[in-house]
Formats: C-alpha cells, sequence, structure tokens
C-alpha cells in the first residue's frame, strides 16, 4: 500500500546522510531562532531548552521508532513488511534495520497489542526526550542546567517573553556585555552604578545603582518569569 507523506518522511530518516542532517538542523535552529526571539549567539541547546523542541535527528529517528513499532499491530499496513525474513546480504541501511531498536518493547509469550504499541509509544517518546535533555550543555547564565521555564511566562506578551528567553542566553541587546562583543569600543560596564562590574544578567539582580531593590535572582528567569518581567520593566 502507498504511505502518506507524513509515514515516507518517517520511514526517510534512516537513509539522510550526515551532510543532510547539518544542512536540515541549520534550517531548524534558525526557526527556532524567530520562535524564541534569540540572538544568533545564543547556543543551540539554548533553542531547544526554550522552545521545548528535541533535536530533528533524534526526534526524526523516535518518529521512526514508533512508526516501526506500530506496524507490528497485525491490522497495519506495514505490518507484512516489517515480518518479511531479512535479505542474505542487506547491501544498506534501511527502515526494517532498525527493527532491533524496537523488539525489546514487543511481549514474549502473547500477541502484540495495541495496549502494547500505546505502552512502547510513550517509553520511546520518554527516553528520547530525557536523552536529549541529558545531552544539553549547562546554561551560560546559571552555570548548570537549566530548570524548566514556569507555565505562568505564557501570559506576557511575546516582547517580554523574547526579552527573557534572550536574557537566559546571557546574550540580550539591552545589555552592555552583549553590545561589547559586537562593538568593542563601547565598555562592558553597568550604565547605572559606579563600580565599573560588568553589565551581565547577573548584575541586573545585584546593581546598587537601581531604585527598586530586588530579592529576586537569576534562577527566576526560570521559576518567577512574570515577577522578573516586571521588575526588569520588559
Amino acid at each position: 500500500p502507498s504511505l502518506s507523506i507524513s509515514e515516507r518522511c518517517v520511514t526517510g530518516s534512516p537513509h539522510v546522510s550526515n551532510t543532510n542532517w547539518t544542512r536540515l538542523s541549520v534550517i531548524e535552529n534558525a526557526a527556532l531562532r524567530v520562535a524564541s526571539g534569540c540572538h544568533r549567539m545564543s547556543s543551540i541547546d539554548h533553542l531547544h531548552q526554550e522552545t521545548k523542541v528535541i533535536p530533528l535527528r533524534p526526534h526524526s529517528e523516535l518518529l521512526t521508532k514508533q512508526y516501526l513499532l506500530r506496524c507490528r499491530l497485525d491490522d497495519h499496513p506495514g505490518h507484512k513488511h516489517v515480518c518479511r525474513p531479512p535479505e542474505p546480504r542487506p547491501m544498506k541501511s534501511d527502515t526494517n534495520s532498525w527493527m532491533n531498536m524496537v523488539d525489546h518493547l514487543l511481549p514474549i509469550d502473547r500477541p502484540f497489542s495495541r495496549q502494547d504499541y500505546e505502552a512502547g509509544r510513550r517509553l520511546l517518546h520518554k527516553t528520547a526526550v530525557e536523552s536529549a535533555l541529558a545531552s544539553y550543555e549547562n546554561n551560560k547564565v546559571l552555570g548548570t542546567a537549566a530548570p524548566p521555564i514556569d507555565a505562568s511566562e505564557e501570559e506576557l506578551p511575546r516582547k517580554a517573553r523574547a526579552f527573557l528567553a534572550q536574557l537566559r542566553s546571557s546574550y540580550c541587546k539591552e545589555l552592555r556585555s552583549y553590545q561589547n562583543r559586537l562593538h568593542p569600543n563601547v565598555p562592558n560596564v553597568c550604565p547605572n552604578c559606579d563600580d565599573d562590574a560588568p553589565h551581565s544578567v547577573a548584575h541586573l539582580f545585584d546593581c546598587a545603582g537601581m531604585e527598586n531593590p530586588t530579592d529576586l535572582t537569576p534562577v527566576d528567569l526560570w521559576l518567577k518569569p512574570k515577577e522578573v518581567a516586571l521588575f526588569l520593566s520588559a
């Protein structure tokens, strides 16, 4: 039977070369910058964390594994293809060569059921997400893994959310530290105090020249986004 467009994309992922994966990832990362409002200096890991999108290649591989698992259902049109004997001399990698990645999800003592498929699909998704999160580098502002962004940020306007996303990346056009990287003649010092402190994200919360001192800290960019937006007049 013919495959839908989405199924063709899923089953085609084993055939994509490393070069083409890189090209596709460049396009995806550009789209994530637009969606998040982050600058080009922002790390790729930060873009994926901000948008809650796992990288393109592992995401595509996840969909392929879920599709192969679904093909194990007796009523699926692809069942007869994934259950056929392997070729005597496989000349190149194909979708069926990935079957050993989902075989551990198949019951041994009974037929594969739709409930087994749903449980396996969720497990594959959970494993892929956990693997992606573990692969991300430490956040540049915190020096450690970033916590999830509080859902209250969704109530903020687009401009404020983009501003917070930039601050969480440590690269924001409002910071002298960022301006100095673009234009070395701009001094990387706080314009609001006299101690020549670097104008960084951390300094925003501990600036002696601020008219409204706060107990907020950089981690509150994630935990208390609405309060930080109000404090910074975002």
